[in-house]
């Protein structure tokens, strides 16, 4: 993906010139790829927007537009299968009477207020 990066994307964000707070050359090896997923995603999302790149700049063909997307898109699943897992210990608490009575309404559609029953 290198070289569409460095043919469509690093005259504008590059190590130099960081459009939109942008660099996109210090991602040169997959380990530094990794550190940054947040970063892709907007990348994803502004090409999808057709905001990147910019009308005046040379366009993606469509084949390398889905190759690109592509990879970042199986990047993206990879890390998150990653992550994912057991987030670790979760800890239930108990409704306020008010979130109790909300929810309840919530659920059934109707003006109930049973926590008004409940000693405080």
């Amino acid at each position: 993906m290198l070289p569409l990066l460095k043919k469509f994307c690093l005259n504008c964000h590059s190590t130099e010139e960081q459009e939109g707070e942008l660099d996109l050359e210090r991602f040169s090896s997959l380990e530094s790829v990794r550190k940054a997923s947040k970063v892709w995603v907007k990348v994803v999302e502004m090409m999808e927007d057709g905001e990147m790149p910019p009308k005046k700049e040379a366009q993606l063909s469509v084949a390398e537009r889905k190759r690109f997307l592509g990879w970042i898109g199986d990047y993206l699943d990879a890390e998150a299968l990653a992550n994912a897992g057991d987030p670790g210990r979760v800890v239930l608490r108990r409704l306020s009477n008010a979130e109790y009575t909300y929810t309840i309404q919530d659920l059934t559609g109707v003006k109930l207020t049973p926590a008004r029953e409940f000693p405080v």
